[in-house]
């Protein structure tokens, strides 16, 4: 008697925040509709670090199944994705403020592509209201994967999260860092406008040097920040204090008071 199992596909989920994009966030599960379609197919489930797969069994009833066989069929498959990060949206673009009501909605129903949704990264256009996508759950799940057997027509599919950008505040709190003679925040490429003094939420004070623009937030990354004294503006030098700066901590949010059009990370210092 044969036994054995073909791969019939993979989904991946992938995030830019993390060094090789491969994250454990998530956990799948079929439902329990999909659960049966699946033992009557004889196809199995089986989560992974990054996705899920999904194999069938290549002999049936002493009968060689090939994979054209299986995406012919019509069915829909559906698996409930829970999110396992409490510290997913701190990294993630995407914003947590719209997920109250809505679940993300990934399906296979682009032609031309391995991707899950339709943009290179999950964005807010992929969230839907829980009820349209499946008014047939009791709990509300982070997100919904719909795969129709028919248009299965790749071996790996990818779900694409983006990690967040924000507008990156040191904030020298240390009475020795606040008393530095005309101090700075250097960066070959990035420009920190300040010192300009600050009130921290406890009243206490402590100056500030804010970037001109976004900087992207990764789990590691090569960009270097320096504080230094006695900065020149002419030759853009001045006295090292702290070489290599520390980079935004994920799990700490914004305190102070910001503009509605910004998102901030504070790195105290």
């Amino acid at each position: 008697m044969n036994f054995g199992f073909d791969i019939l596909t993979h989904v991946n989920f992938r995030h830019s925040y993390f060094d090789n994009e491969m994250t454990n966030c998530f956990l799948v599960e079929p439902t329990a509709e999909t659960s049966l379609v699946l033992r009557n197919y004889s196809i199995i489930f089986k989560n992974k670090k990054s996705g899920f797969m999904l194999a069938y069994e290549a002999y049936n009833n002493q009968n060689i199944r090939t994979k054209d066989s299986i995406i012919s069929l019509t069915d829909k498959l559906k698996f409930t994705v829970t999110l396992k990060d409490y510290l997913f949206f701190n990294y993630t673009s995407v914003d947590s403020i719209n997920i109250a009501n809505r679940v993300f909605y990934f399906h296979n129903s682009f032609e031309n592509d391995n991707l899950l949704h339709l943009n290179n990264y999950v964005t807010e256009e992929n969230l839907f209201p829980t009820e349209e996508i499946s008014p047939e759950l009791f709990v509300k799940p982070f997100a919904i994967i719909e795969l129709q057997l028919n248009k299965v027509k790749t071996d790996q599919y990818y779900i694409n999260f983006q990690e967040k950008s924000s507008y990156w505040r040191y904030l020298l709190v240390s009475d020795h860092f606040k008393t530095l003679t005309n101090p700075a925040v250097l960066n070959p490429l990035i420009n920190f406008s300040g010192p300009k003094e600050v009130t921290l939420p406890d009243n206490s004070k402590a100056l500030s040097f804010e970037s001109d623009v976004p900087i992207s937030i990764k789990q590691k990354s090569d960009k270097q920040f320096q504080l230094v004294e006695n900065y020149d503006n002419i030759n853009g030098k001045g006295k090292v204090i702290i070489k290599n700066l520390p980079h935004p901590n994920v799990n700490i949010i914004s305190k102070l008071n910001t503009t509605q059009d910004r998102v901030y990370s504070e790195i105290i210092i």
